[in-house]
């Protein structure tokens, strides 16, 4: 069951993560690079490093890529950079995706995997990409999850 493989990863790259901003660190506003060469050592980064380390964490471990996606959202009205695995392939829809409730949301934020749709009222999902598409990001739209939740 991938539901428990995405928490086993997502503790694993959790473990020695300490929170440090990219302009600090690398003297930017963001700087996307990954970890996964370094997990199971300390590593410091920002919410992008963290979700770009999920994101090819789990593709190394055999998720699909079209199941991976890094999500930009806002969190408590602030930028931020989540990962999301879909554990079905119920909601792809061929002109986008819609927002499912067999999708998993993480983030560097939350201590555990969380099912996305009991995130609505403390994240706005704004768009994401999968990692079977780089570079396109597709708009996330709130009304996809109530049309999916039946």
């Amino acid at each position: 069951m991938p539901e428990k493989m995405i928490e086993r990863v997502f503790n694993e790259v959790r473990e020695n993560f300490e929170y440090v901003s990219d302009d600090i660190q690398f003297g930017v506003l963001d700087d996307w690079r990954t970890y996964t060469d370094a997990l199971g050592d300390t590593w410091e980064d920002d919410c992008d490093g963290f979700a770009c380390t999920l994101a090819e964490t789990f593709s190394q471990r055999g998720l699909p890529d079209y199941s991976i996606r890094v999500v930009y959202n806002r969190f408590q009205g602030v930028p931020h950079l989540g990962c999301s695995v879909d554990v079905t392939e119920r909601g792809l829809a061929a002109s986008g995706f819609n927002v499912v409730h067999d999708t998993i949301f993480m983030d560097n934020i939350g201590k555990s995997p969380w099912p996305w749709q009991d995130l609505f009222n403390d994240y706005e999902f704004i768009s994401g990409m999968r990692l079977s598409e780089p570079g396109v990001w597709r708009a996330i739209r709130s009304t996809d999850h109530a049309s999916q939740t039946s």
